[in-house]
């Protein structure tokens, strides 16, 4: 594919991507939401996770003065200016994908504001991914070191999302339905949340803040293909179950319908689009093989599909998040097959610890990073996608897009 070409193509697949932002964003999931739950009334609002800004703009647009008080907990340099001076909003930032020292004084500010809410108001939770590592109250023997450990552990295991967060669950005194031992008595609770999860699993969600579940004592057996480490395995403990009545929860922005919102983009230029009606949730090994073989048995189009891969590395951090690895591990798999070109990226706009949202890759990729003096299978292997894709300048960055429900892989094939 010539280098003319190969953008006009970059540039569709990144105009469907953002596109399907539109559709997802936080202020439209949250106006929505609110809308179809009929909620207007004078409410606490607290929003929680990267999405948390623009939640937090769509909850004041219809509430107006009805909020009463407001708390925002998002990542570090996601807040804006006009954000931070708005008085009736009190905001904090903290860590993630590793949980800092915020992390903790975040937990303590929102438990301190749910204490001092009286009996029988109401309260408007948003919630969106990121909530994991943003806020966090700890069994009280574990400390940050640990808690950042074990986050790293978690990061480069392998395990998937449901597998991390009901690791969380067990060292958290607020995961896992705990934050609801502080919620007020009598409260009328409404949780709208943004989907970051493969099955929308409201417990999955920012670990569960305000979902019990119970989890028995299968933390004991192995996880994935190898058991869970000890230092891990001798702090797991079941969370209570906690039941409160007045609390109703809705998904109202998830993978599915980014994926058909990009689908609509495409359909509406008159391209052949093949949506995945499945959000994968597996090993980078696995989708590739499934991506590699529908695109050949198929042939010419353009292919959506969406969900979050997992990564086993034996770095803690490694140099490139799963967007950036998947689009290596891709480029790999179509050098010798023409006109192939990739866009693996994350709606947050972040991927790992890098400040890229993810990467696109053609089947001119690989030699191009040959021509630099880069080895692309040697960068997979060492878990170095962030150097390799920048030497050919494929990495993609959006900055901070309001909302986040995991990642979306667009691929189009042309003739040839």
């Amino acid at each position: 594919m010539d280098t003319e070409n190969n953008n006009s193509v970059v540039t569709e697949l990144i105009e469907a991507f953002n596109y399907s932002l539109t559709k997802v964003s936080g202020r439209g999931a949250v106006l929505s939401g609110l809308k179809i739950q009929n909620w207007c009334k004078p409410c606490h609002v607290i929003a929680i996770g990267k999405a948390s800004e623009s939640m937090m703009q769509g909850a004041c647009e219809v509430l107006g003065d009805n909020v009463l008080s407001a708390l925002l907990i998002t990542k570090t340099a996601y807040l804006s200016e006009t954000v931070k001076m708005n008085r009736k909003i009190i905001c904090m930032e903290a860590g993630h994908p590793v949980p800092n020292q915020s992390s903790l004084i975040a937990a303590e500010i929102l438990i301190n504001k749910l204490q001092s809410i009286p009996a029988g108001s109401s309260i408007l939770f948003l919630i969106s991914g990121g909530s994991s590592s943003l806020v966090e109250k700890l069994n009280p023997r574990l400390d940050l070191e640990w808690l950042q450990k074990l986050n790293s552990w978690l990061l480069s295991s392998g395990l998937d999302i449901h597998q991390m967060n009901r690791i969380r669950k067990c060292v958290s005194q607020i995961k896992g339905g705990g934050l609801l031992a502080y919620l007020p008595a009598g409260c009328d609770v409404l949780n709208l949340l943004i989907s970051d999860v493969p099955s929308d699993n409201i417990t999955d969600i920012g670990s569960g803040l305000l979902t019990s579940n119970t989890v028995g004592p299968e933390f004991k057996k192995p996880e994935s293909e190898s058991q869970l480490p000890q230092w891990i395995s001798d702090e797991l403990h079941e969370p209570k179950t906690i039941l409160y009545p007045g609390l109703a929860q809705v998904i109202a922005a998830s993978n599915c319908h980014a994926r058909e919102a990009a689908a609509e983009f495409l359909s509406n230029k008159n391209q052949k689009t093949w949506f995945s009606p499945e959000t994968f949730n597996c090993a980078q090994d696995k989708i590739c093989d499934h991506i590699m073989e529908q695109i050949e048995t198929q042939g010419k189009g353009t292919y959506i599909w969406g969900g979050e891969t997992t990564v086993e590395s034996d770095k803690s951090l490694p140099a490139g998040g799963r967007n950036q690895q998947l689009a290596l591990k891709l480029a790999l798999l179509i050098q010798h097959k023409p006109n192939i070109t990739v866009l693996s990226i994350g709606t947050d706009g972040s991927d790992g610890t890098t400040p890229y949202a993810g990467a696109w890759v053609d089947s001119n990729s690989v030699s191009k990073m040959y021509q630099q003096g880069i080895d692309a299978a040697q960068a997979l292997a060492e878990f170095q996608a962030t150097p390799a894709l920048e030497s050919i300048s494929a990495t993609v960055t959006t900055g901070v897009t309001g909302t986040n429900v995991m990642d979306l892989v667009l691929i189009k094939k042309n003739d040839g």
